[in-house]
């Protein structure tokens, strides 16, 4: 499942005005890349994204962290949301 929320940022050359920015997505995958986890909260822009309560179980295998596809790093959730993510599970 994929988390959306419209998000609203300054305009540019507008008086303090908004406009609408496109709705952003944290998409939370298993181990294997394939199976999408379900979503926490809507996201909206220059917000911040919690951690799933439901840690992917993995047979032998201890979750450690969740990883930013992008990157391939370990995922700051103090980060504030302004694109697009793809956080896949990590184990160890």
């Amino acid at each position: 499942m994929e988390y959306c929320a419209a998000g609203k940022i300054p305009a540019e050359n507008d008086n303090g005005g908004y406009t609408v920015k496109k709705g952003y997505k944290v998409t939370f995958y298993k181990k294997d890349g394939s199976t999408v986890i379900d979503p926490v909260l809507p996201i909206e822009y220059l917000h911040k994204v919690t951690s799933p309560n439901a840690v992917p179980a993995e047979e032998g295998l201890h979750f450690k962290e969740w990883i930013d596809q992008a990157t391939n790093s370990a995922f700051d959730f103090d980060t504030l949301v302004n694109k697009d993510y793809k956080l896949q599970a990590k184990y160890y």
